[in-house]
């Protein structure tokens, strides 16, 4: 998200971005951004997720197979246990990576 806004301040005020000029690059490429893909997962690891809900205890009950993740702190996956950043080869459940 962060990303995101100092893109668009750089193009509204005309300014660089990592020495870049930001209004030149969006006339020449297009970029796509995909903020919060795993939301579920935001919202646990922020603790907007209610420890009493179905959806958290879900997640706890297959984090307790693995003690050396801290839960839910250090949790990557949604709350299905899927990593979307390493889901290949898929191990859907699993909260681990092949």
């Amino acid at each position: 998200m962060k990303f995101i806004e100092n893109m668009a301040e750089s193009y509204v005020f005309d300014s660089n971005l990592l020495g870049i000029s930001v209004r030149n690059l969006l006339h020449e490429v297009t970029i796509h951004l995909c903020p919060m893909v795993n939301p579920d997962g935001v919202d646990l690891v922020t603790g907007n997720l209610p420890k009493d809900s179905s959806a958290f205890l879900r997640a706890k009950k297959i984090a307790d197979s693995f003690a050396t993740i801290p839960f839910p702190d250090g949790w990557k996956a949604n709350l299905n246990a899927v990593d979307l950043n390493l889901q290949f080869p898929a191990r859907v459940g699993k909260g681990k990576r092949n």
